[in-house]
């Protein structure tokens, strides 16, 4: 497999009046739209002296998406422990407006109130803590498991034969061929199974 040249970022595009599109990113100022080509352009002749392979480059790419996903999910969850609170303040607000009559009355049930709403968002707290690390967990694990790069490996090849499909008289003989290149993959029913599954609408690989 070939070198990818030329912009290792296809999906972007520059535009003269919002700055970089494409990625999520909108740039007012022309300084900030200055600042972010210039880092763009450095990480880009980062990435081309690394001269990576087209496979290399997707797994790189694969660790980067599998972080921003993680990063997300801690986003949401710290969205949601906001949102709890935001709810919690609302409820003391209300409180008071309901209660001025009774002073002490309406600020034990605040403190009650809010004693509660401390205690379920430290359980919920530590419930997404242990997810997310478990998450992580995993997400480390399938990083060094040798078969996972093989397969990312084979997924490459096996969308090379779907654009030449003379390449290979079957799946069979695609999976003969797999099992010569890789070291770490041994039946050629699992690789079939893969193509199978790939063939499949809106499979992502």
């Amino acid at each position: 497999m070939g070198r990818i040249p030329g912009n290792p970022y296809p999906g972007w595009r520059v535009s003269s009046s919002r700055g970089v599109k494409g990625c999520g990113v909108d740039k007012d100022s022309d300084s900030e739209k200055k600042d972010f080509e210039h880092r763009l352009t450095e990480v880009t002749a980062k990435l081309t002296k690394l001269n990576l392979t087209y496979t290399e480059l997707l797994n790189r790419t694969a660790l980067l998406m599998l972080d921003a996903e993680i990063n997300e999910m801690e986003n949401e969850g710290l969205k949601r422990i906001c949102d709890e609170y935001d709810l919690v303040l609302g409820r003391i607000k209300s409180s008071l407006e309901e209660k001025n009559h009774d002073l002490a009355k309406g600020m034990q049930h605040l403190v009650d109130e809010a004693k509660n709403a401390v205690n379920e968002a430290v359980v919920e707290g530590v419930r997404y803590q242990k997810q997310h690390q478990a998450r992580k967990a995993v997400i480390e694990k399938l990083k060094r498991d040798p078969k996972q790069k093989e397969k990312k490996f084979v997924y490459v090849c096996w969308q090379e034969w779907q654009d030449n499909p003379e390449r290979y008289a079957s799946k069979a003989a695609f999976a003969r061929d797999m099992l010569d290149k890789c070291e770490h993959l041994v039946s050629n029913k699992i690789i079939e199974d893969w193509c199978r599954e790939w063939e499949k609408p809106n499979s992502a690989g």
